[in-house]
């Protein structure tokens, strides 16, 4: 008898056993829940309508909560959809049974979707923050090399609690893949720095201000390339709206990407760069402005980071401008186009100022050799 009771036991506890590492593992697919997840979302707001398709619950052994989720869901506001990735919340058991709420938080992540369905979101709750959590990558070399740390500073500074920064790769081509693999397993969206249509129509509004703002036709414009989205916004706006203006491309000896991918006529990898001029450090430009800059780019000049620093001290000394080293490129460039731009309206972009105070000396140094090759 003993022994019988001994099996029915085992078999038991084994049946339990086999039923929480199926509920941990593989989970239930059901749409009991569904109504429950809708009247959640409309104690919320009304006016949200969820479409949910079958959700998925698996038991988190830890407190016996069920994590439960469903994919490819919709949410429309105002009838106005919203395709979702999942919608994903906690469900407390004992809550559940005594018929309390047993949902305390639901965590939506969306699709790719147009912006302006979500500002049309935003503007149906004036008075919500809304923030978005965003997690930058970026080489080690900007958090080992103390005259780096004012860009990750500034960084941290605007963004606050909202902003995450990972130091990983030696430049921003490795930083840039690891960024695409976090993304992949994490469910994010990739923000691409440069090669996005949307990223190269934000840098296009700079120089819808330029031609706003002056009334003299512009013939030449220069501007540092560094994966090539701020000038490919220059040429999306100038070759409508100012053909006959020049654009003229500068990057530094030590990242010469976009300048030799257009001799070779394709995208070319560098197998190693400088980093020196960390804002246009890329080995790899993009498809996208790569296409830009060979149809529409008049010219590149490749401009000696020694003479780079020598542009610096004297934007800071002669016209109280701090600029960091692919911002001074432009600047820089002046000296190379001098004869042919005599007489003519040019207009350099100065594209940052994240100059630590720090890299002084370095520059300082690299002024003076500068100079001293012409004192020989």
């Amino acid at each position: 008898m003993r022994k019988i009771i001994s099996i029915i036991i085992i078999s038991i506890i084994t049946i339990l056993v086999a039923i929480l590492i199926f509920l941990t593992t593989a989970g239930i697919k059901t749409d009991n829940f569904n109504s429950l997840i809708n009247e959640k979302v409309n104690e919320i707001d009304p006016k949200i309508k969820l479409k949910l398709n079958e959700v998925n619950f698996k038991l988190n052994p830890s407190n016996f909560e069920f994590e439960i989720s469903t994919l490819d869901p919709q949410i429309a506001i105002n009838e106005k959809n919203i395709d979702l990735e999942n919608i994903k919340f906690d469900l407390n058991i004992s809550e559940y049974i005594s018929n309390k709420n047993p949902i305390s938080e639901i965590s939506i992540i969306s699709k790719e979707n147009d912006i302006d369905r979500f500002i049309d979101f935003i503007n149906e709750y004036p008075d919500t923050d809304f923030r978005l959590l965003l997690t930058g990558f970026c080489p080690e070399s900007l958090g080992n090399k103390h005259e780096h740390f004012s860009q990750i500073d500034k960084v941290k500074e605007f963004g606050g609690e909202f902003v995450e920064i990972i130091l990983t790769g030696k430049d921003f081509y490795e930083a840039y893949d690891k960024s695409v693999v976090f993304c992949s397993q994490k469910k994010l969206n990739f923000i691409h720095p440069f090669n996005d249509y949307k990223i190269i129509e934000g840098q296009a509004t700079l120089f819808l201000e330029i031609l706003d703002q002056t009334d003299e036709k512009i013939d030449t414009l220069i501007i540092p390339i560094g994966g090539g989205g701020l000038i490919s916004g220059a040429i999306n706006v100038f070759k409508q709206l100012s053909k006959k203006t020049k654009i003229i491309g500068v990057q530094p000896v030590g990242a010469p990407t976009m300048k030799k991918s257009i001799n070779q006529n394709k995208v070319i990898t560098l197998s190693e760069i400088d980093n020196f001029v960390d804002g246009a450090a890329v080995r790899k430009v993009g498809d996208l402005t790569f296409d830009y800059c060979k149809k529409y780019l008049d010219d590149i000049i490749i401009i000696d980071e020694d003479e780079i620093c020598k542009t610096i001290l004297d934007l800071e000394k002669n016209h109280n401008i701090i600029a960091e080293p692919a911002g001074a490129m432009s600047i820089t460039a002046l000296r190379h186009v001098k004869e042919e731009i005599k007489g003519k309206n040019v207009v350099c972009i100065i594209c940052g100022g994240n100059n630590d105070r720090r890299r002084i000396p370095e520059i300082q140094l690299r002024s003076n050799r500068w100079i001293n090759q012409f004192l020989k």
